[in-house]
């Protein structure tokens, strides 16, 4: 009842809410890292709070940070800013957009690491934002409908405080759905943190916060009123929910490619973070580097020899 509302509301007011959420996550953000420290019994060890304070509350307030601002230049340009000095073409055709570092502290702490976006060769090097802000550039365009607004179902799993967070915010203010977060009962300790952490959002009309398990997923994914669903956790379980139980129905579905859930879903499933190494003149630093990043100190020194 409230996705059209909060589909249309100013920009002002979804700026104010999330400097809202800013400021709440600032008095409370010491109490998720709290929760999930004692949550995953880690309270004692040396550096737990720290770690989930960092995984939690840190993360979250630097995207609810970055979205206020794109907004802000949203309202004032039409679409967060790149410089022209971010945007080159490749020589494959392809437009590039340095996207990270975003500002001086990224740089220092996101040291030597860059993040690029590519973009079709049928975008205009010298018109960027055509590609940006897609939702609010349609909402904003005069030969285009006020958008009628949509709801998303987030299956909000995942052991980090900042996951379903994020996964929220991203829906509410990148996608410009309407959300239904539900917290996995693994995680359901954040639950009421989170809504009074979010509670401007849901007072625009723009969050729902459930709890249940299976059958409360089930249900949730059932209602005809959702038209996105978002989920992070296990290929099984992503692969139970578009495809049905494991069997020969799942597998004729399979062949005939009639997936059981007739909705659009993105998903993250089981952090498979692909990393690509081209041929060059790597350091033995720089590729322990990579190795100790996705494969843990341990055996790290005999891959990289491999």
């Amino acid at each position: 009842e409230t996705a059209r509302g909060f589909a249309r509301a100013p920009l002002s007011r979804k700026i104010a809410a999330l400097r809202e959420v800013q400021s709440r996550l600032r008095a409370r953000g010491h109490e998720l890292a709290r929760l999930g420290a004692t949550a995953k019994g880690i309270a004692s060890r040396p550096g737990g709070f720290g770690e989930e304070l960092l995984a939690g509350a840190v993360i979250i307030q630097r995207y609810v940070r970055l979205g206020a601002e794109s907004l802000e230049q949203i309202r004032e340009r039409g679409a967060p800013l790149i410089t022209d000095d971010r945007v080159r073409r490749l020589e494959s055709g392809e437009v590039s957009a340095q996207v990270m570092p975003h500002s001086l502290p990224d740089r220092a702490l996101f040291m030597p690491y860059t993040i690029d976006v590519r973009l079709a060769a049928s975008v205009d090097a010298a018109d960027v934002r055509s590609a940006q802000a897609s939702f609010y550039q349609a909402a904003g365009a005069a030969d285009h409908a006020a958008p009628e607004g949509s709801v998303v179902a987030v299956l909000g799993a995942g052991n980090v405080a900042s996951i379903p967070a994020l996964d929220l915010l991203h829906e509410c203010f990148v996608a410009g759905r309407a959300c239904v977060l539900k917290m996995s009962p693994v995680n359901a300790y954040l639950g009421p943190a989170f809504e009074h952490i979010f509670a401007p959002i849901s007072e625009l009309g723009g969050l729902a916060i459930v709890y249940g398990g299976a059958d409360a997923g089930r249900a949730l994914l059932g209602s005809p009123h959702v038209s996105h669903v978002h989920m992070t956790g296990a290929i099984e379980t992503h692969d139970a929910i578009v495809w049905g139980p494991p069997g020969p129905e799942r597998a004729e579905r399979m062949r005939k490619n009639t997936p059981l859930l007739q909705k659009s879903i993105t998903s993250e499933l089981g952090n498979i973070s692909p990393v690509v190494v081209t041929p060059g003149p790597y350091r033995e630093r720089e590729l322990s580097d990579v190795a100790e990043s996705k494969i843990g100190r341990a055996s790290c020194r005999e891959r990289v020899s491999q």
